[in-house]
């Protein structure tokens, strides 16, 4: 889809994304940058070197899933032994 980039020569480096066809917009400015590039890169790991090669990209993150179930599982075991011999304790 072909759009307008627009940058405008102020303080918060302000850029306008515009579609010729609707009139429809999209305003960034660093502030929205930066927030757009920590969410998208920290939650879903959209990085370029990481976005060129998807086999790498899905083997990170099923990786990190996988961790992310073994810490959780580990703390739940965990506090399930802690809580029984709490209740064990006050008998």
């Amino acid at each position: 889809m072909p759009v307008y980039k627009v940058e405008v020569a102020d303080p918060d480096k302000s850029l306008y994304y515009i579609n010729p066809r609707t009139g429809e917009y999209k305003y960034l400015n660093t502030n929205r940058k930066m927030r757009k590039w920590l969410f998208s890169g920290l939650h879903y790991f959209h990085f370029k070197p990481l976005t060129d090669y998807p086999v790498v990209w899905t083997i990170l993150i099923w990786t990190l899933t996988l961790g992310c179930i073994v810490v959780t599982a580990t703390g739940t075991w965990l506090s399930f032994k802690y809580l029984i011999r709490l209740f064990k304790r006050k008998k």
